[in-house]
């Protein structure tokens, strides 16, 4: 009954309960760790250039006017959480260009579920960028589908399994 009274409280108290879970609740999430990958918007961006194309120090700062600084530490950030890595040495004392990953690659379909809400929601009128399909050779607005179906996924008919008390989401 104690939880019960904890819930309560932390109702009664208008406390998220995101930040102030009931006592001994704890969910263990990959979503909060891809969070903390992407946590600020400065690490977003630069992923975000990388996938534009962009591969050095000084094409990151160019894209972003970002302070050195900041992007110094971002793109350290970036290669310890192992999203871009450094092109091995080419022997001249020409800087290394960053590459995206397999993990950086991954993140793809994140960037282009947020430029879609972004699009839809957040735009009125033309979006700012289009995306060309070199394949089909058309203009496309990427989706999420289901794999087995290519139904688009819609979050109202997904019954989650496992995501009890201290299981992963």
């Amino acid at each position: 009954m104690a939880r019960a009274s904890n819930l309560t409280h932390i109702y009664s108290a208008h406390l998220r309960t995101d930040q102030h879970p009931p006592e001994g609740f704890v969910r263990h999430s990959s979503l909060s760790e891809t969070i903390n990958v992407l946590s600020d918007t400065w690490t977003y961006l630069i992923i975000r250039e990388a996938f534009f194309g962009a591969k050095r120090f000084a094409e990151f700062q160019k894209a972003l006017g970002i302070p050195r600084a900041t992007l110094s530490k971002r793109l350290a950030k970036l290669e310890a959480d192992k999203i871009l890595a450094r092109a091995k040495d080419t022997g001249t004392n020409e800087h290394k260009p960053y590459y995206l990953t397999a993990r950086g690659i991954d993140l793809y379909p994140i960037t282009l579920g947020m430029m879609r809400f972004g699009d839809k929601w957040l735009t009125e009128g033309t979006p700012p960028l289009a995306l060309f399909h070199k394949t089909c050779r058309s203009w496309t607005s990427p989706r999420v589908v289901w794999q087995e179906t290519g139904e688009p996924v819609d979050a109202r008919r997904i019954h989650v399994r496992g995501a009890r008390r201290g299981t992963a989401l």
